[in-house]
């Protein structure tokens, strides 16, 4: 749930820290909003996302399985 209008940014990291992908880096109105992956381009295995909007930073576990 995103609170109020902002500026959004998803990134996505490998086990060693390494960017993978950006699916998501733009402005999005308040409200509830899904953002569906394509992992075409990586393998199966545990990956790190953040997700970056002013002011709060929010940083968890993804385990990827093709």
């Amino acid at each position: 749930m995103l609170p109020e209008d902002d500026s959004v940014k998803i990134e996505i990291y490998d086990i060693k820290g390494r960017k993978v992908d950006e699916p998501l880096n733009k402005f999005l109105e308040a409200g509830n909003h899904t953002i569906v992956w394509s992992a075409n381009n990586v393998a199966s295995g545990v990956y790190i996302y953040k997700i970056t909007i002013p002011d709060t930073t929010i940083t968890r576990k993804l385990v990827l399985f093709k």
